[in-house]
């Protein structure tokens, strides 16, 4: 679905579309005058009033009585319409284009998602963080304080978790490059049963050269780390330690070259004043996404669990790269994606007899953090999705749970 606004001519994606639907139990708007109905009635109501007082002016200057005043109807209830009425008004049957007072309340709504900042909503973490005892409060001032800071972070942390571990790197990059003011409330665990900590955790980050405050990276205490990209591990332990690097959750990262073994590792293994080497390499990109059931007027109504979906690069000839079954768990899917332009299809046989594409926009890869992708399908004439299950079931395939 694809309209045209008609005031800027401007184009409304079906995403644009599902994001305002999404703020429709928050928002109503009265229905509209189509045909200036109602304007000309508030401008003869006007007019009228206008013409009683001068009447009554007369009437006393001349020592009558006051004239009686007229009963006015009763305004008749306003109808609420939800935005999903509102964006599939037309002009007129067949029409693309949205009235213009639709695209003035789309506007409006737009003006008041993006002041979220400034309600009431966004003081509760401040007052979380001013009610905290102050030895447990951590306030880090941004790189340069007489500078406004873009970027403010309130937050609860655990200093002796994993979390903290992972967050410590962030919170310093926003606070030195961005110049962020972060404040964090400390709520360590009053009793511990065994040592909360138990990895030696360092965060790649590759920093910029130069901080909010003009100082280059590399001057810093360990600076020059940050400005290559790589940690450095000094230890000095008889436990057995395992190496490992914690990615995203698409990617898939193997040790490439090691002298050692990474999965058991000991120093009396590596030798005093030694250093263990060794090289990681991602190896492959997945992608991942939910696939939904459309209804008839194109809202999604279930997962599409248990549809197989095949990926294959445009326009190329050598088939399908990969494949997969939709899980029932929100119609979660996975797929190997590399770099490039793929396509998506259903796999032929039951779920290409079942169901067909909604839409094919493709995917593309072109990016190491690859977003969510939503496939959506439409139930095929005279099919319904529990056959898919019931012919699975007579051995023509297995779905997933």
């Amino acid at each position: 679905r694809l309209v045209t606004l008609a005031a800027s001519g401007g184009l409304v994606s079906p995403s644009h579309v599902q994001a305002l639907e999404l703020m429709e139990s928050q928002y109503a708007a009265g229905q509209a005058a189509e045909d200036g109905d109602e304007e000309e009635g508030e401008e003869e109501e006007d007019a009228q009033s206008e013409e009683d007082m001068i009447q009554q002016m007369m009437m006393g200057m001349m020592g009558g009585g006051p004239q009686p005043k007229k009963k006015k109807k009763a305004a008749a209830p306003v109808k609420k319409k939800t935005l999903e009425e509102w964006l599939s008004q037309s002009t007129s049957p067949g029409d693309k284009e949205l009235p213009v007072k639709v695209h003035g309340l789309v506007s409006a709504i737009k003006s008041e998602a993006l002041s979220y900042g400034k309600n009431e909503r966004y003081t509760e973490p401040v007052k979380i963080f001013e009610a905290a005892p102050a030895a447990l409060r951590l306030k880090l001032a941004p790189a340069r304080p007489d500078a406004a800071s873009p970027i403010k972070v309130y937050g609860i942390l655990d200093p002796l978790s994993n979390t903290a571990q992972s967050a410590a790197a962030a919170l310093a990059l926003f606070g030195m490059t961005f110049n962020a003011e972060v404040n964090l409330v400390l709520n360590p665990v009053a009793r511990y049963s065994e040592y909360p900590l138990k990895r030696y955790y360092r965060e790649v980050i590759r920093w910029p050269a130069r901080l909010a405050d003009g100082r280059a990276t590399a001057e810093l205490g360990g600076g020059r780390g940050l400005v290559e990209g790589n940690a450095d591990f000094w230890l000095s332990t008889k436990h057995v330690l395992t190496a490992a690097v914690h990615v995203l959750p698409t990617w898939l990262v193997t040790s490439f070259k090691a002298e050692h073994d990474m999965d058991n590792l000991r120093l009396v293994d590596v030798g005093e004043g030694k250093w263990c080497e060794s090289t990681y390499e991602l190896r492959h990109l997945y992608v991942e996404g939910q696939a939904y059931i459309l209804d008839e007027d194109g809202y999604p109504v279930s997962a599409a669990k248990g549809v197989q979906v095949e990926v294959a690069r445009k326009g190329g000839q050598e088939g399908p790269l990969d494949d997969t079954i939709v899980m029932g768990n929100l119609g979660y899917f996975q797929v190997h994606g590399n770099p490039g332009l793929y396509d998506v299809e259903l796999k032929s046989g039951l779920s290409n007899d079942t169901f067909k594409l909604a839409s094919s926009p493709g995917l593309e890869v072109s990016s190491y953090i690859t977003p969510p992708y939503q496939l959506r399908v439409e139930l095929r004439p005279g099919r319904d999705h529990e056959n898919l299950f019931a012919e699975q079931a007579g051995g023509r395939g297995g779905a997933a749970d």
